[in-house]
């Protein structure tokens, strides 16, 4: 809907380059940007989320893969002390066990990343996707101002409060001031009644 006009636009009137010629009902375009906006940031907060929880599991990956070593360690100590009989074969299966263990967790904590690395890919691309609308949503929003070009001349217009506006439709014809040439046939006699 329009909901304001240039106050001397008419037929034949001049209009200077810059001026706002009409302007549309924003409100809709408001909106669309507000929200765009909203997305955007929980987007980029959905980032954030992604890249802690990737580096926790980074972080969380490191440790296993220290408590493994340190398990194949006292493994190799339990299979010494075994042989000179200082310890039981159950010492020693306990400690396999727990290399398993830890190997799994390990096996796990790598699993974990590629999971969390997808979700950040994820939110990545949403947060680039709700930056495009945000874009978008500013220039629909800039675009419900119509401005004047150029210094122009008012050919035509069926611009009025009210209307609504759909796309593709011509409101209003400016011609160009510094671009107008003027043409037309006279008599003999007309012409030397100007001259």
């Amino acid at each position: 809907e329009i909901v304001e006009i240039h106050p001397d636009l008419a037929e034949g009137n001049t209009i200077a380059k810059g001026e706002l010629i009409a302007r549309i009902d924003d409100f809709t375009y408001r909106g669309a940007l507000t929200e765009a906006k909203a997305s955007l940031v929980e987007a980029q907060s959905g980032v954030t989320e992604a890249r802690e929880r990737l580096q926790l599991e980074q972080d969380n990956l490191s440790f296993a893969r220290e408590q493994l070593e340190l398990s194949k360690k006292d493994l190799e100590r339990a299979q010494t002390l075994l042989q000179s009989g200082a310890l039981t074969q159950k010492n020693v299966d306990d400690r396999e066990l727990l290399v398993s263990q830890r190997e799994q967790a390990l096996k796990q904590r790598q699993a974990n990343i590629a999971i969390q690395q997808a979700q950040l890919d994820r939110q990545l691309a949403s947060m680039e996707r709700f930056d495009w609308q945000v874009k978008r949503a500013e220039r629909n929003l800039a675009n419900t101002e119509i401005i004047a070009p150029f210094d122009a001349v008012v050919s035509s217009e069926t611009i009025a409060l009210g209307k609504i506006v759909t796309r593709n439709e011509a409101l209003i014809s400016l011609y160009r001031q510094d671009q107008l040439d003027v043409r037309f046939t006279m008599s003999d006699r007309q012409y030397g009644q100007i001259f």
